[in-house]
């Protein structure tokens, strides 16, 4: 019969595994920024810049602090789309790995102090 920590060992390698396959996820994502239809960065998982895009219509030097501007704000929609698919994944991660369960299972909520371990041998 398994005791506890056989448990607590499983369950860490089972969360390792998981955040293993969230960090693949996580590499794989691609995102894509946009700024008034003008400009598009495009993300990839490591947060590296892999494209940009500029509309022919502001490459000239009328347009030069609108350019800057669309850049800017493409990088950071870019950005929140990032951190958001980021955000999906980990969830997403977390929620097969049921850590509510290991709560349950090894912390104590009935008797002394919140917290306390009940873990045995």
């Amino acid at each position: 019969m398994a005791d506890a920590k056989d448990d607590v060992f499983g369950y860490v390698e089972q969360v390792k595994k998981g955040f293993e396959a969230s960090q693949k996820d996580m590499i794989a994502i691609r995102v894509v920024g946009e700024a008034k239809g003008l400009v598009r960065v495009t993300l990839d998982g490591t947060q590296r810049v892999t494209r940009v895009e500029v509309q022919s219509s502001l490459l000239s030097p009328e347009s030069k602090t609108l350019l800057e501007e669309c850049v800017k704000d493409a990088f950071n929609d870019a950005m929140a789309k990032f951190t958001a698919s980021v955000q999906e994944a980990v969830t997403r991660t977390l929620s097969q790995l049921n850590l509510g369960d290991l709560m349950s299972q090894f912390f104590n909520s009935g008797s002394g102090a919140p917290g306390t371990w009940k873990m045995e041998g």
